[in-house]
């Protein structure tokens, strides 16, 4: 970090050094260094796309969710054909309480690729927080995350018994 900040004194224009010391601070958890380093690499860089993309991801770390959330928008207005900015886009704004843009940035992810399974999870959580539990069970499967599920082998598991005890009480009752 010091042979840095020296070189960084020295010619304080060089975008490498600027990019090096970034990647120094967030490995050293010093975020608003960080921060501080990849926000002037996104002013004077703005043709460097990864530079917006490594500061939004260090705002959301540090949960300052709305510059984050302004940051993503103006990333995927101008490049949305990569589902995962969508989908951290999506998360940020899930995380402002804007349910509707998030549930759209999520469905965006998956008009770019309809297996992207973290999009499909999370409209899966969006759904079930607006009680839309048709929908919610739908991208649950797409999402693929039913079957590490404890809790979908418990309702299966459940139902399942539930089925068996139904069964065995309408043959008993036809038997009398």
């Amino acid at each position: 970090k010091e042979s840095l900040l020296r070189a960084l004194a020295l010619a304080p224009e060089l975008e490498r050094t600027h990019y090096l010391l970034g990647v120094t601070y967030e490995h050293l958890e010093e975020w608003d260094a960080a921060i501080d380093e990849f926000r002037y690499l996104s002013l004077n860089h703005p043709e460097h796309a990864s530079y917006q993309l490594i500061l939004a991801r260090l705002l959301e770390k540090t949960h300052a969710y709305d510059e984050a959330q302004a940051l993503y928008r103006r990333i995927v207005e101008t490049d949305n054909a990569d589902p995962a900015i969508l989908a951290r886009y999506g998360k940020v704004l899930t995380k402002c309480h804007q349910w509707a843009e998030a549930g759209i940035a999520y469905e965006r992810a998956l008009d770019i690729n309809t297996e992207y399974h973290k999009a499909h999870y999370a409209l899966f959580l969006l759904y079930l927080r607006k009680g839309m539990v048709r929908s919610a069970l739908r991208e649950f499967i797409h999402s693929g995350m039913y079957a590490h599920s404890s809790l979908v082998v418990f309702i299966l598991s459940t139902v399942f018994i539930a089925v068996v005890i139904l069964a065995l009480k309408v043959f008993f009752w036809h038997l009398n």
